[in-house]
Order: C-alpha cells, then sequence, then structure tokens
C-alpha cells in the first residue's frame, strides 16, 4: 500500500521485499546510484511490481533513466493495469536526502511517492507545493513479483 497506509495520508507503506530487493540492486551498482519504479494498482495505491531502470547518467552521484527502456516498461505495465506509484534511486555516497537534482525530478512526478535509499536507511518523500514533504514510511510483510 502506499499512500494512506496505517490510515494517515502522510505514510508510505512498502513491502520489505521490495526494501531487500532494492538494497541488494544498490549494492550491485554502487558506486553508480541504482534507480526504477514502482507501479500498482491506481484504485487501492498498493505496491505491485518494483522495477530496475537502466542508470545512463554520466555522473555517479545523480540518476537518470533510459528514456527508451522507461517508456517501453510504462506501455508493459499500462497493459497489465498497472501505473507507475513511486520512483527509487540509491545514494551510494550520501545520506537519503533529497539532492537539488532529486528535488527537480520530484517537481516533475509530484503525484509520486519518492524513495531514496543509502546502506540501512530509506527515506520517502513527496512534492507538494513547490516543496518536498517527508513521509512517514512503514514497512510491511509479504511478497512480490520480480521479472
Amino acid at each position: 500500500m502506499i499512500a494512506h497506509g496505517g490510515g494517515h495520508p502522510n505514510t508510505v507503506a512498502l513491502p520489505t521485499r521490495m526494501l531487500i530487493l532494492m538494497r541488494r540492486l544498490a549494492s550491485v551498482r554502487a558506486p553508480r546510484e541504482a534507480c526504477g519504479v514502482i507501479f500498482g494498482d491506481g484504485h487501492r495505491r498498493q505496491f505491485e511490481r518494483l522495477a530496475e531502470l537502466t542508470n545512463v547518467a554520466s555522473s555517479d552521484r545523480t540518476f537518470s533513466f533510459d528514456p527508451e527502456e522507461q517508456l517501453q516498461l510504462w506501455h508493459e505495465e499500462a497493459r497489465r493495469g498497472r501505473i507507475p506509484l513511486a520512483l527509487w534511486h540509491s545514494h551510494p555516497r550520501s545520506p537519503p536526502v533529497p539532492s537539488a537534482t532529486d528535488e527537480l525530478c520530484m517537481s516533475m512526478h509530484p503525484s509520486l511517492v519518492h524513495l531514496i535509499l543509502h546502506d540501512r536507511q530509506i527515506r520517502a518523500y513527496r512534492w507538494k507545493g513547490r516543496r518536498v514533504i517527508s513521509q512517514d514510511l512503514v514497512l510491511l510483510p509479504g511478497s512480490i513479483r520480480v521479472d
């Protein structure tokens, strides 16, 4: 479940297995940032599928999705009835606090949750009214489908 987890509008509920997968991907991609998207049902607002996207950024301190890969994935998931609910990326060298580049990304995708992880820490954010708002993050037991 994403927004309104536990009945509170500032709570993001993340399946624990998604966090484990993000940590694994971040570890493999380091020192570059790992990045991706989480899709789910738009009505129930539940996280259902975590996908990694290729980071094509020229720097190891930022991320940028491969545009063709992103478009193809968005179309595939739309055919399955899923929409993007969250964007995620790792910060291999810095705390999970949004950089100026991250804030720009958030402003371009204000309806999505933005997850940033560093080592054992993960934080959730949203863009609201021209600024970044921190979200409470709750970990849920459960499994995910990994393709």
